[in-house]
């Protein structure tokens, strides 16, 4: 309800049963769609109506980049220019005469229709929704469709949303909505199709990002092709070292022609169940870990996305069956169903990288003696390796047999 001159503005509106009161007098508002006229009672861009909204309760003005949308009748022709869309929406479908040859099952369909001519330009697009109904084991064709009881001049956009909305009688389900592909639609009719669409789109639940499309006389048919998305790992991730308690990154890029994004999990591959094994990062907090019976050894962030960040606990190395180098692979998936591995990347732990600078070297075992010796004269517990709260002769000889173990692991520059 609008009162007192009161004003709304909006990307898309969907008229109800609104009881509409400006300026003191009832009904008749201003209704600007696609313009910015500053004295209207409503504005919006996309103007949403069923068949039974009552258009002529509206002042309605069409501006530039105007929108229109639902399942009733727009009682006129329309321009859809400037980056306009128009929108054939699910709602209350009717079933179409059965054909009268193969295949003769029923179909239904759920008109937005236009009371005149309609165009098109290469700037906007015309939306409509295509689906399976499911009534036991068989399923049906379901869609929505642009009348157009006049001239249809067509360009632009032409894109896909996934039916989802239920209908009396029938069932939904997602796994039969792969039936749309191989399944043939009328989603525009005229009296004379002109032109063509010059790119089609596809909502990213859709069950394609593929499709023909036929043009007739006086319609548009539209056949789904199973999808390709041609998905290739163009950079492999690369390994590094790390001593306990600093971070490694890796990284990986896809490339695809896929509409849904990629999706990426991260494996790691090392002794963490007491053997050989293969374990995902799993959620720890605001990032992921790898966990054994000790608690979680490896922390990182970025599992789900091209890059991981993975700290190393520093007690990974306490256990002394751990090896020192582990396997990360990333398993790449993508719409069409494909799952790509990546090359493993080896992440070496290096706990006698003493001076955090990436390499083990001679100059980690100077540092080392340097720090042993403040320790003794200040009494501090900076090299205190075996951690068992004293720095003694102890810590300097197991330092330097890890020294020797990086080394032969692959940590030396």
């Amino acid at each position: 309800m609008l009162q007192n001159g009161a004003s709304v503005r909006t990307h898309r509106l969907a008229l109800g049963a609104a009881h509409f009161v400006t300026n003191g007098t009832e009904n008749n508002p201003l209704l600007v769609v696609g313009d910015t006229r500053g004295d209207a009672d409503i504005h919006c861009d996309t103007l949403i109506f069923s068949a039974t909204a009552d258009l002529e309760a509206f002042d309605i003005s069409i501006g530039p980049g105007a929108g229109i949308g639902g399942h009733g009748t727009w009682p006129q022709g329309f321009d859809n220019v400037s980056g306009g869309e128009v929108i054939a929406t699910q709602g209350p479908a009717v079933q179409e005469p059965l054909p009268k040859e193969p295949p003769t099952y029923p179909r239904h369909v759920c008109r937005l229709t236009v009371a005149g001519d309609y165009s098109q330009d290469s700037n906007s697009t015309l939306s409509v929704s295509c689906g399976m109904l499911v009534l036991g084991d068989p399923s049906y064709p379901l869609n929505s469709r642009l009348a157009v009881q006049g001239q249809a001049t067509i360009g632009g956009t032409l894109r896909f949303e996934r039916w989802t909305t239920p209908i009396p009688g029938f069932g939904y389900a997602s796994w039969a909505q792969i039936e749309t592909i191989g399944t043939t639609y009328a989603i525009l009719t005229a009296t004379e199709v002109v032109g063509s669409f010059d790119r089609l789109e596809f909502a990213p639940d859709f069950v394609t990002n593929r499709a023909i499309l036929t043009y007739e006389p006086t319609r548009v048919l539209v056949t789904f092709l199973p999808p390709v998305c041609g998905t290739e790992i163009a950079q492999q991730p690369q390994g590094g070292v790390a001593a306990p308690g600093s971070t490694v990154t890796l990284a990986i890029e896809a490339t695809t022609d896929q509409w849904r994004d990629l999706t990426y999990e991260w494996i790691a591959r090392g002794s963490f169940c007491g053997k050989e094994c293969f374990v995902a990062f799993e959620p720890s907090g605001s990032g992921s870990s790898i966990y054994d019976y000790s608690g979680p050894v490896l922390a990182s962030t970025g599992q789900g996305t091209p890059e991981l960040v993975v700290t190393v606990d520093p007690a990974y190395l306490e256990i002394p069956s751990r090896a020192r180098q582990i396997g990360v692979v990333c398993y790449v998936r993508d719409g069409c169903g494909e799952l790509l591995v990546t090359s493993e990347a080896t992440l070496t732990i290096c706990p006698a990288d003493f001076n955090d600078d990436g390499t083990v070297n001679s100059t980690d075992v100077s540092d080392f003696i340097n720090a042993w010796f403040e320790d003794q004269a200040f009494g501090t517990l900076v090299t205190d390796w075996d951690g068992n709260g004293v720095s003694n002769s102890t810590d300097v000889s197991g330092f330097i047999n890890s020294w020797f173990e990086d080394t032969a692991a692959g940590c030396g520059g």
